[in-house]
């Protein structure tokens, strides 16, 4: 899975596509800054507005569509996947089980 040009794609033993993109996930573009401090504005700020968006909802009670929060238990998989990434580094690529 990959992202190239605002596009997701997958390849899998189906062959090579694009992901579509359900209208209630499309974000509203912002034109590229050529100012240097913001060069990836463009790119983190659409995301970052619509959590934003996201969690004001959540707060207020009301629903978040299709959009599930991650959970505490989420966040503890990530460390350990990228403890794990990191253990696998140190020892030259040894399997390490999760």
């Amino acid at each position: 899975m990959w992202v190239d040009n605002g596009d997701a794609w997958l390849a899998d033993r189906a062959g090579t596509r694009r992901l579509p993109i359900p209208p209630e996930l499309e974000l509203e573009p912002i034109a590229p800054s050529e100012d240097p401090r913001k060069r990836f504005l463009h790119l983190e700020l659409p995301p970052a507005r619509r959590l934003c968006e996201l969690w004001r909802a959540a707060i207020e009670g009301r629903p978040t569509g299709c959009v599930p929060f991650a959970t505490f238990a989420d966040g503890v998989a990530c460390v350990e996947v990228v403890d794990a990434i990191r253990a696998s580094a140190a020892t030259r690529g040894a399997m390490v089980s999760i």
